[in-house]
């Protein structure tokens, strides 16, 4: 059964969205994690081809300073 949506093949893969913005397929979600932690956990990510960083203040982690240019910070307002 094939629902259309494309099959990720790896951390590269991404996906274009209905406003035609395209976004990595694979993420990191830092819930839950401390703050020294997620800094590690992150930077150890991104060093090794992770393109999205999911994040929110309501987490406890602060990560939305990141300057990488080629990283997309994704933080849940609330919907």
């Amino acid at each position: 059964m094939s629902s259309g949506a494309p099959i990720p093949t790896g951390l590269s893969s991404t996906i274009t969205l209905n406003d035609g913005v395209v976004m990595p397929m694979f993420g990191l979600g830092t819930y839950m994690l401390s703050s020294g932690g997620a800094e590690v956990i992150t930077s150890f990510a991104i060093q090794n081809g992770y393109r999205l960083i999911d994040t929110a203040t309501f987490y406890g982690c602060d990560l939305c300073s990141c300057s990488c240019k080629t990283v997309t910070v994704c933080s849940n307002v609330g919907l």
